[in-house]
């Protein structure tokens, strides 16, 4: 049984590797905008949201990243910043 469980284990690993994109993120979002170079995060960095729905998200976000890196990253709503969270104003 365990030998059982273990083949199916490295199964899915193998199937769900096969089907990853070049950025993994959880969940994918809807689109990626990638630059050449590197990104940095620092403790200037900023959690931009465009919408007041997504205030709680980029607190979340921010909580996550400062536990994660020490960083106490500000959010704020607005247009431009280090991250930028942008809601679809349509279902999918």
């Amino acid at each position: 049984m365990k030998k059982l469980l273990t083949l199916i284990l490295l199964l899915i690993t193998v199937i769900s590797s096969g089907q990853t994109s070049k950025i993994s993120l959880i969940p994918q979002p809807a689109e990626i905008q990638q630059s050449a170079g590197v990104f940095r995060l620092s403790g200037s960095s900023g959690i931009i949201y465009t919408a007041p729905e997504a205030k709680g998200i980029a607190d979340m976000l921010a909580r996550k990243l400062n536990l994660a890196t020490g960083f106490p990253l500000k959010t704020a709503q607005g247009n431009s910043g280090t991250i930028l969270l942008s809601l679809n104003k349509t279902a999918d």
